[in-house]
């Protein structure tokens, strides 16, 4: 090629095309990967609680009372089974459950795993509350930790009491709807599990990566670099093996390291519970969503001291 003055230039060749992927295709496939719906018999959302066991028991007492477990339901009455159904709406029941550790979970964490369809609590048996539970699409907390490393034979045992409401009130079709005075609820789940923190720490880890390539701007190549770096990890991933989960984990912690450089901003974020006095439900329950609210908080900060968190309410 003639430059200027006759000198010659070197020749320019186009840049090579660069082969980007079918991003909804690949987006799909690491959403599927860690789905709790879709092929949870070979993913690696059905690898995190890797074995179970059902609790030694679980009796029942119906009560009307909040937060006080009458000193005639102490231990139960009858005897419950996963499927059995219990209301109606806004009506309180208690369950004393009693477990020990087989021993193939010994050196697991293990927890007990709790769905009632509704809000409940975790009381000890000296009736302190220890933890809220709830299941509702987006806001499942159906986990309570019992021990980090089980001994064989270890032997536990808690009150729960169970709120016949779901998190945002009892509408009868439809959230701000009068409350359907008939509800119930069924016991789909009470038993011990191992949980793999490994395990879980990649799923948060695709999680993120998966939000950051769905919801940033294509335009920005943040999105596709965090679409490649998921896509990588599934590659690398070997379901059931914790040792590749944590190879994988290192593979995110490189990406999440990455910098923009000297002018980038710091966020902060903090954990925020907001309950209204009296909004989809009475007050007597606002005074028991708190106490799940801030028990389960209180149990967080003590894993995670560097735990900032904010309650608020509007002007009664």
């Amino acid at each position: 090629m003639q430059g200027l003055g006759g000198a010659q230039s070197p020749a320019r060749h186009p840049l090579p095309e660069v082969n980007v992927k079918f991003k909804r295709a690949t987006l799909e496939r690491v959403e599927k990967f860690i789905s709790d719906t879709y092929f949870t018999d070979v993913n690696l959302r059905g690898r995190l609680y890797p074995d179970k066991e059902p609790v030694t028991s679980i009796k029942h007492h119906g009560s009307t009372e909040r937060f006080q477990l009458p000193a005639e339901a102490q231990g139960g009455r009858g005897a419950v089974k996963i499927g059995d159904s219990f209301g109606l709406t806004w009506a309180t029941h208690w369950f004393h459950v009693v477990m020990v550790m087989p021993e193939r979970f010994a050196g697991e964490e293990v927890r007990l795993r709790w769905n009632s369809g509704c809000e409940a609590m975790v009381y000890s048996m000296e009736h302190e509350p220890l933890q809220g539970l709830t299941e509702l699409g987006g806001h499942e907390r159906t986990d309570f930790i019992l021990s980090r490393s089980a001994l064989a034979g270890q032997r536990f045992e808690f009150n729960i009491e169970m709120a016949c409401n779901p998190i945002f009130g009892a509408g009868d079709n439809g959230m701000i709807n009068a409350p359907d005075p008939s509800r119930s609820f069924a016991l789909s789940q009470c038993e011990l599990a191992v949980f793999d923190r490994d395990c879980a720490a990649l799923l948060h880890d695709l999680a993120l990566l998966v939000d950051m390539a769905a919801k940033m701007d294509d335009r920005w190549p943040r999105s596709y670099q965090a679409l490649y770096a998921a896509n990588d990890i599934v590659n690398a991933c070997r379901v059931g093996d914790r040792k590749s989960y944590r190879r994988c984990h290192a593979m995110a912690a490189q990406f999440f390291e990455q910098r923009n450089g000297a002018s980038q901003l710091t966020l902060a974020a903090m954990g925020n519970c907001h309950i209204d006095c009296a909004w989809l439900w009475t007050y007597e329950e606002t005074v028991r969503k708190c106490a799940r609210s801030i028990a389960s908080t209180i149990r967080l900060m003590d894993d995670y001291p560097e735990l900032s968190f904010v309650c608020s309410q509007v002007d009664c």
